[in-house]
């Protein structure tokens, strides 16, 4: 699973969970979520058509509010009881620098109709701490066509 992955940065593990945020203020529907050192987000890069599925392409930002800091992110799906739908896309470790930085981005796999939320996860150093910071988004599948929708619809 992902947090193993994360060993790195981990273990000890000492976590800073951060609420998620489920809109910018522009007023789109990206996740992101700040901590005192790193913002993260989830921002839609592409959508793909096949057969009757249609496929989000999601990618993962990362920026520091101050110095370039190691860090390793991640997207999982899950669906609605909470159940990891395909294995986490981990992404390398890299310098997170004051520009937003592109962390990598994943192709989401066609799914059943349903709901399901995609959770970014970034594994960071804060004042010599071990941190986590995520968030997250929501999706509703139907006839195939995956949509990022608010929470409570």
């Amino acid at each position: 699973m992902f947090l193993r992955e994360l060993k790195f940065l981990l273990l000890p593990i000492s976590l800073a969970l951060v609420t998620p945020a489920f809109a910018s203020g522009d007023g789109d529907l990206c996740g992101g979520a700040v901590s005192e050192t790193l913002h993260i987000k989830i921002d839609p890069k592409a959508s793909t058509t096949e057969g009757r599925y249609e496929r989000l392409e999601l990618g993962v930002e990362l920026q520091s509010n101050d110095k370039a800091v190691p860090a390793k992110a991640a997207l999982m799906i899950v669906d609605e009881d909470g159940k990891e739908i395909a294995p986490a896309q981990v992404f390398k470790k890299q310098q997170v620098g004051l520009e937003a930085a592109n962390a990598g981005a994943w192709m989401l796999p066609a799914l059943p109709d349903g709901r399901y939320r995609v959770i970014a996860m970034a594994a960071f150093l804060e004042k010599g701490e071990r941190r986590l910071v995520q968030t997250q988004l929501h999706l509703k599948v139907a006839g195939g066509r995956q949509q990022i929708v608010e929470m409570d619809q």
